[in-house]
């Protein structure tokens, strides 16, 4: 009889979902992933299909779920092997210090600048926003 599977994560980013991949095949759990090759090719299409997903036996799905939580001390391991090594991140949120922020971009802008030049430009606006806690803010001049 063949093994059930289970759904273990959904991915955005097909990097992040071959880490784990590779983290749960070198701990001997049988993984399947789906999507990949979709996202990979058009990732616009990622949020229509769910993102990459991973999926793994039922009976292994507690081991896997334990190995995968571990992947937060992975990134405070990375932060603490390059610091002080000139990679710190331009900007950083000031409400969780993560470096995933992007800056907001302004519609309305970047349309007059369509109508009035006809090129499709986005302006960039003196926001950030962090995309792990939701914060937005100005930076300080």
């Amino acid at each position: 009889m063949a093994a059930s599977y289970k759904l273990l994560k959904t991915y955005e980013f097909l990097n992040r979902a071959e880490l784990d991949l590779i983290k749960l095949e070198d701990e001997g759990i049988n993984v399947r992933m789906s999507d990949n090759n979709t996202v990979s090719v058009a990732p616009h299409l990622g949020p229509a299909v769910g993102g990459i997903k991973l999926f793994v036996p039922e009976d292994e799905l507690e081991q896997a779920q334990s190995i995968i939580s571990n992947s937060k001390a992975d990134e405070k391991y990375l932060d603490e092997l390059f610091e002080g090594e000139g990679i710190e991140p331009a900007i950083r949120c000031p409400k969780c210090q993560s470096p995933n922020v992007f800056q907001e971009r302004s519609f309305l802008a970047g349309l007059l600048f369509l109508l009035a030049f006809v090129l499709p430009v986005s302006i960039p606006q003196d926001r950030y926003h962090c995309s792990n806690c939701d914060n937005t803010w100005q930076p300080a001049e």
